[in-house]
């Protein structure tokens, strides 16, 4: 097994040498060199898929990297499995652009060569939106491990698309419950104008109004939101020039609704400003990359800081996550050896550039889903003539033989319809737990989890970046329709979380006085016999 793993040094020294060069970019040779390597002494053919990743822009999902390619040499060692064939990929960055990722599905994946029988990525919801747009049409299947965005959950659109991760609306319960359990009734949501996150503010804000209708009819303070948004490609400074400012004066409880990069840009800002913790609370995606908030070139700030005004905030992430860490799964591994392997590729080969991406064992799964599914498409090819006869025509082949899945071409609309039927019906255990697909092509969660960002006080901060906090799963919410129930986990109550008492909204309290039938009837009447008595004297 530890000679599987070793397999993977070619191509994360590849993405070292790559992200160490100032100012380096990927090249044509780089992008279409195939991983892993193909033996030419193996008898088997080979196979290809795109893997597509962000090296840069809002979310840099490079760290991924290892967990593909652990996945493919254990299905590579294991020669049951696509029998005759071998599986590699090919890899480029999308940027986390739109335009980036559309120019390279094109150059890199549809029209340069090996075929590719499928694509991974693109490494984010803004790369991935044009992509999974456009994969359909040459018959391409497409699993995304990067991206959250609900607007992905649209089957019209995106015909061939699978994603592993569950979308950003399953995080609604997760707001929803933190504010409900915690007494928070006022909130300033600051968002980045993309879909990814322009879709779950308009979900939290019509739970907000249910919950509200309810609310009126109890008697009870409602909730209320401000909503305060700002294009991609200003930041911030968008909501400066409209004259709008980043903060209310009074809100102490925020969402922040961006990329990391903005989030980090509001952290600082907000230090600036004296929003130190605990008064104030700034709610996030904990799928941000670990360690986002260490300051880049884009703020002024220092990690100490930023850590003033984050500590104690909560961060929520709609991860299923695995149950029982050291069950080996079917692909041979659990979760707890699949994570130490990564983490020492990312340590040894990425020289502790990036962090362990949870990301990682999303795409290692869905490496395995889509081997399945290739799989049982070759036997189907072996076992119904019909479905081979009618591949070779759409392929044009001319030969007295049986369609083999190498024969495929992006005008085989049968092979890819069959791989994405067997995608479809997906259904194994994988280390994320047990993985498959609603009619979306999109894996459901049951529960949120909730973290919060505490100081280390029994390892110290981090050697390398100075940080001295780390995310603590503290509870999770059912997700179920109408319903968000928040329950800690062993060991946490409100107490752990904020010691010094839970902050408030920065609504003022308004306390209720109730007052006795009896006692309210004398008060009445003596109230009337005063009124009596001065009109009579």
């Amino acid at each position: 097994m530890a000679n599987l793993f070793a397999k993977c040094v070619p191509v994360v020294l590849l993405l070292s040498v790559w992200l160490q060069s100032s100012g380096a970019q990927l090249t044509v040779d780089d992008v279409t060199r195939v991983f892993p390597p193909v033996n030419e002494s193996d008898s088997r053919t080979p196979l290809y898929v795109a893997l597509m990743l962000a090296f840069s822009g809002g979310f840099v999902s490079a760290p991924i990297a290892p967990g593909v390619q652990i996945a493919l040499n254990l299905i590579n060692a294991d020669q049951s499995l696509l029998p005759g064939y071998t599986l590699h990929y090919t890899f480029s960055d999308s940027q986390c652009s739109r335009a980036v990722a559309l120019d390279s599905f094109y150059n890199e994946v549809v029209w340069a060569e090996p075929i590719k029988i499928a694509l991974i990525g693109a490494g984010c919801s803004v790369a991935t939106e044009p992509t999974a747009a456009n994969s359909h049409f040459y018959n391409i299947t497409q699993l995304a491990c990067g991206s959250s965005s609900a607007g992905l959950e649209d089957r019209e659109r995106f015909r061939k698309y699978f994603q592993l991760i569950p979308n950003d609306l399953e995080l609604v319960p997760g707001f929803f419950g933190l504010m409900q359990f915690f007494g928070w009734n006022r909130v300033v949501i600051i968002q980045q104008e993309e879909d990814l996150f322009s879709l779950t503010v308009e979900s939290l804000q019509e739970r907000f109004n249910a919950a509200n209708r309810q609310r009126e009819i109890d008697g009870i303070p409602l909730f209320t939101t401000e909503v305060k948004t700002f294009n991609s490609i200003e930041g911030i400074a968008d909501l400066e020039g409209e004259g709008v400012d980043l903060f209310d004066e009074f809100a102490t409880i925020h969402i922040l609704a961006m990329y990391s990069d903005n989030a980090r840009q509001v952290i600082c800002e907000a230090f600036k400003r004296g929003m130190l913790s605990p008064r104030y609370v700034f709610m996030t995606y904990a799928w941000y990359l670990n360690y986002w908030w260490v300051p880049h070139s884009d703020v002024n700030c220092t990690v100490e800081e930023m850590e003033q005004v984050l500590e104690r905030s909560p961060t929520i992430l709609s991860d299923p996550g695995i149950l029982n860490s050291s069950e080996v799964v079917e692909a041979g591994i659990n979760h707890t050896r699949f994570v130490d392997e990564s983490i020492n590729i990312l340590e040894d080969e990425f020289e502790s550039q990036f962090d362990y991406l949870y990301n990682a064992e999303h795409c290692f799964d869905g490496v395995w889903a889509l081997a399945y599914a290739l799989n049982r498409t070759i036997q189907d090819l072996e076992e119904d003539p019909e479905f081979s006869n009618r591949a070779k025509c759409e392929a044009e082949i001319t030969e007295d033989r049986p369609f083999r899945i190498d024969d495929f071409n992006y005008n085989v609309s049968s092979v890819g319809n069959r791989i994405f039927f067997h995608l479809e019906n997906t259904d194994f255990r994988g280390v994320t737990g047990d993985v498959s697909f609603n009619s979306m092509g999109i894996r459901d969660v049951d529960r949120v989890r909730i973290q919060q960002f505490r100081r280390n006080n029994d390892d110290g901060c981090n050697p390398d970046n100075g940080a001295c906090l780390n995310r603590v799963e503290i509870a999770s919410v059912l997700v179920s329709v109408g319903e968000a129930a928040f329950s800690y986990l062993p060991g946490e109550d409100n107490e752990t979380t904020w010691p010094g008492g839970v902050p408030d909204d920065g609504i003022p309290n308004r306390g209720i006085i109730t007052i006795s039938t009896p006692l309210t009837a004398l008060m009445s009447a003596f109230t009337s016999a005063g009124i009596v008595f001065v009109n009579c004297y």
